[in-house]
């Protein structure tokens, strides 16, 4: 379902610059590690969705639900 995915689409980046954004906050080691790890995470799940939608041709109304 092309609404569904680009639902998840949306979620995925806003938690990829949530991610991000706690990196920044970050001070110290071990939290600075895991948002390393978290924003890759989300980095790579937020690719996927995007292959996923070109792949069932939603590519343009990706755009214009952004």
């Amino acid at each position: 379902d092309s609404l569904q995915l680009l639902k998840s689409i949306q979620q995925a980046r806003q938690e990829w610059l949530e991610a991000v954004a706690n990196f920044d906050q970050a001070d110290n080691d071990e939290l600075i590690d895991y948002y390393i790890y978290r924003m890759k995470a989300c980095q790579i799940r937020y690719n996927y969705l995007l292959k996923k939608a070109k792949e069932m041709g939603v590519r343009s109304e990706l755009y214009d639900a952004q």
